[in-house]
């Protein structure tokens, strides 16, 4: 069996981080996940310089796109039950 090991030059997947304290507020999970993707877009405005006369840093994410972001593997979940839903319809209507 082969071993693949971290090394120097090991480049890593993008990811979010996602703070301690989300782990015991009583939220929901898809809270959760909001909250971290507003954070991680809060951090790139900063990075960015984004920020009102008064210093605070300020955040564009379109509804839809944090919505589609949030809920991507359940839109692909139900894209697959929307497609096999259809095909129960089209095989009791062609067997009327």
């Amino acid at each position: 069996m082969s071993y693949k090991f971290i090394s120097k030059q090991t480049t890593f997947p993008s990811f979010f981080q996602y703070p301690e304290f989300l782990l015991k507020l009583p939220i929901s999970q898809t809270g959760k996940i909001t909250y971290m993707l507003l954070y991680d877009r809060a951090r790139l405005s900063q990075k960015n310089n984004w920020m009102d006369e008064n210093g605070r840093i300020f955040v564009i994410f379109p509804i839809k796109e944090l919505a589609y972001k949030n809920c991507e593997r359940l839109c692909r979940k139900l894209g697959r039950n929307e497609k096999k839903s259809q095909r129960k319809k089209n095989r009791n209507t062609s067997e009327q």
